[in-house]
This record gives structure tokens, C-alpha cells and sequence, in this order.
């Protein structure tokens, strides 16, 4: 593939609807995200994710139930506390990160290992 990789995915995505995205792929992207919202429960109670909660609240960037801080928005998995998009994004991907549990695909080709484990950074955001 040449060119922007992004614009190609944007295009792919509109032209593509969902009544032409196969059923096992659908069910399998649910399995994806279910597991990758109980790994961002599960390590939202991790010292990383705390750290890193610490460290945005410090800095004013997180509102919680009292409405402490301005600018929030979108909800930090298993807490009270909200904040712009990219720092909830960042907070939730440490948590989902921190018992290092990512999701795999297995590869279509045998002779590669690994899968690939997209759900820990692309769910947050």
C-alpha cells in the first residue's frame, strides 16, 4: 500500500456499512471490546492507573462527582472521575494496559506469532 494510510481507512469506513461486515466478524469485535472493558475495570484499580489518575487530577484535568475541575467529558472506567477525550483515553488505556492481558487475534498466516492486540489502544479512544 502507498499513499496516506489514514485517508485509506477513512475511505474503506464509508464505504463500507455495517449490513457488509460479516456476522462472525461483528460477534468477534464484541468479544473484543467486552474483554477490553473488563480489563479497564480490572486495572483501574492498579497502581499505574492510580498514578496516573493522581497525576491528572493534579494537574486539574479530571472532574469528579463534585465537579472539581473544568473541561471533562468523557468517563474514566471504574471511577467517579471524567476528563477531556486524550487524557480519559490515556487513563483508560493505562488501566486496560496494566495486567497486560491484551486481547489476540491469531495470525491468518501460520508462520507469524504473536496476533495483534489493537483492543487496549484503540477502545480508549
Amino acid at each position: 500500500m502507498t499513499g496516506d494510510v489514514t485517508a485509506a481507512l477513512v475511505d474503506f469506513v464509508h464505504e463500507v456499512s455495517v449490513a457488509d461486515v460479516p456476522d462472525a466478524v461483528i460477534d468477534r469485535a464484541k468479544i473484543h471490546v467486552l474483554d477490553t472493558l473488563g480489563l479497564a475495570l480490572a486495572g483501574s484499580v492498579s497502581d499505574a492507573a492510580r498514578i496516573v489518575r493522581s497525576h491528572l487530577t493534579a494537574q486539574g484535568l479530571t472532574q469528579g462527582l463534585a465537579g472539581e475541575a473544568i473541561n471533562a467529558g468523557s468517563t474514566i472506567f471504574g471511577t467517579g472521575l471524567s476528563a477531556v477525550p486524550r487524557f480519559a483515553a490515556y487513563a483508560n488505556a493505562t488501566a486496560i494496559h496494566a495486567d497486560n492481558f491484551d486481547d489476540t487475534t491469531p495470525q491468518v498466516r501460520t508462520d507469524r506469532t504473536g496476533g495483534i492486540h489493537a483492543s487496549g489502544a484503540v477502545l480508549p479512544v
